[in-house]
């Protein structure tokens, strides 16, 4: 394998982990922001 081969599949490599993870992030990043959100302000009752 030359360094152009090796180069290409770490760019695909990369590229499969961020559309797997960065989703997965996001949904959770707005959860936690939607619970903090919540759990600030008072609840009524």
């Amino acid at each position: 394998m030359n360094h152009d081969t090796v180069l290409k599949t770490f760019i695909i490599y990369i590229t499969i982990k961020a559309m797997i993870f960065l989703p997965l992030a996001w949904a959770a990043l707005i959860f936690w922001w939607n619970d903090s959100e919540r759990s600030s302000t008072p609840a009524e009752q």
